[in-house]
C-alpha cells in the first residue's frame, strides 16, 4: 500500500506532535477544493495512519491555517523512535 513489501516493509516519514518542519504548502483554488480534498483524503486516510488537523503554517509573509496529516501514534504501524540500525 505504501513503501516496501510484506517481507521488507518500508518506512514513511510523517508529521508528529511537537517541533517543526520545512516543506511546501499547497493552496487549492476554491472551485477545485472539493474534488482535490476528496482525492487527498482518499490517499492519506485509507490506512488510518494519520490524524488530520488544522495547523498554523508560516507561508512566507503570512501565517495561514492548513490541513496537515499527523501520525496516529495509536496505529499498529507506528514505528516510534526506531534506532538508526533498524
Amino acid at each position: 500500500m505504501n513503501r516496501g513489501s510484506l517481507l521488507k516493509p518500508g518506512l514513511v516519514l510523517g508529521l508528529d506532535s511537537g517541533g517543526s518542519c520545512r516543506g511546501i504548502a499547497f493552496r487549492i483554488a476554491g472551485h477545485h477544493a472539493a474534488e482535490e480534498l476528496r482525492l487527498l483524503w482518499r490517499r492519506e486516510m485509507v490506512l488510518g495512519a494519520y490524524c488530520p488537523r488544522w495547523a498554523r503554517v508560516d507561508a512566507g509573509r503570512e501565517t495561514v491555517r492548513a490541513i496537515a496529516f499527523f501520525v496516529n501514534r495509536e496505529h499498529r504501524n507506528y514505528a516510534g523512535k526506531l534506532p538508526l540500525e533498524r
